[in-house]
C-alpha cells in the first residue's frame, strides 16, 4: 500500500503559513511605525520583510499544490477506504486546503498596498513640495495625505487580525475534530475492554465449573479406593486363612 503524503506536506504548509503570518505582522508593525527607506535603495527593514514574505509565498504555493493533489487523489472513489481514511477526514483535509488557499491569497493581496503606497505617497509629497512653497500646503491637505497613507496600513492590519482570528477558529475546529476522534476511539476501546471483561467472566465461570467437577471426581475416586482397599483386605485375610488350613491338612493328615 502506498504511503499517504498528506501529513508530511501539511506540516510543511503549516510551518510556511506560520512564517507568513509572522512576516505579515512585522510588515504591519513597520508600516504603523513609519519605517521608510531614507536612501531610496530598497534596503529598509520594511522592504526586506516584504521581499522575504514574497519569497515565502513562492515557497508555499508548490507545497499547497502538492497538498491539493494529495487531497484530490484521496477523494477518488475507493482510495480513501483502501488507505483507511474516513469520509470525515477527507472533508477535513479539503477544508484545510481551501482555508490555507484563502489565507495565502489574502496575504498576497496586501503586499502592493504595503510596499507601493508609502513610496507613492513620499513621491507625491516631494512633487508637491517642489511645485509649491510651504505656505501653499494647508493643514487639510496634510491631513488628507496622512489619511491616504494610513488607510492602507489600517486596512491591512484589520484584515491581518481577521485572518489570525479565522486561523484560530480553524485551529479550534481542528482540535475539536481531533478530540471527537479521540472520544470515538476511547468509546471503541471501552467497548473492547467490556467485551474482554465479559470473556474473562465467562472463562472464570467455566474454570469454576470445571474445578467443581474435578473435585467431585476426586471425591468419588477416593471413596472407590477406600472401598477397594477394605474389600482387598478381607480377601487377603480369607485367602491366608484358607492357605493355612490347607497347609495344616497337608502336613498333619
Amino acid at each position: 500500500m502506498s504511503q499517504d503524503p498528506y501529513d508530511e506536506v501539511k506540516a510543511d504548509v503549516l510551518t510556511s503559513l506560520s512564517q507568513l503570518h509572522q512576516l505579515a505582522g512585522t510588515i504591519s508593525r513597520l508600516s504603523r511605525s513609519g519605517a521608510s527607506d531614507p536612501l531610496g535603495d530598497g534596503d529598509s527593514e520594511l522592504h526586506r520583510a516584504t521581499a522575504e514574505l514574497e519569497a515565502n509565498l513562492r515557497t508555499i504555493e508548490p507545497d499547497l499544490e502538492e497538498l491539493d493533489e494529495s487531497v484530490a487523489a484521496v477523494a477518488e472513489p475507493g482510495v480513501a477506504a483502501r488507505l483507511g481514511i474516513s469520509d470525515r477526514e477527507v472533508r477535513a483535509r479539503h477544508d484545510f486546503v481551501e482555508r490555507v488557499k484563502g489565507e495565502v491569497a489574502a496575504i498576497r493581496r496586501q503586499i502592493p498596498s504595503q510596499t507601493v503606497s508609502p513610496i507613492l505617497d513620499r513621491k507625491r509629497h516631494s512633487a508637491i513640495s517642489a511645485a509649491y512653497p510651504p505656505s501653499y500646503h494647508t493643514d487639510d491637505a496634510r491631513e488628507g495625505g496622512e489619511d491616504t497613507a494610513d488607510d492602507p496600513n489600517a486596512a491591512f492590519e484589520a484584515q491581518h487580525q481577521t485572518l489570525l482570528l479565522e486561523q484560530q477558529d480553524r485551529t479550534l475546529t481542528d482540535i475539536s475534530g481531533t478530540v471527537g476522534l479521540l472520544r470515538e476511539q476511547a468509546q471503541l476501546m471501552g467497548r473492547e475492554v467490556w467485551e474482554q471483561n465479559q470473556l474473562l467472566d465467562e472463562l472464570d465461570q467455566h474454570v469454576d465449573s470445571t474445578s467443581s467437577r474435578l473435585a467431585k471426581a476426586q471425591r468419588r475416586m477416593d471413596r472407590f479406593v477406600r472401598e477397594n482397599n477394605s474389600t482387598s483386605n478381607w480377601l487377603i485375610f480369607i485367602l491366608m486363612t484358607a492357605l493355612s488350613i490347607l497347609l495344616f491338612i497337608i502336613l498333619f493328615v
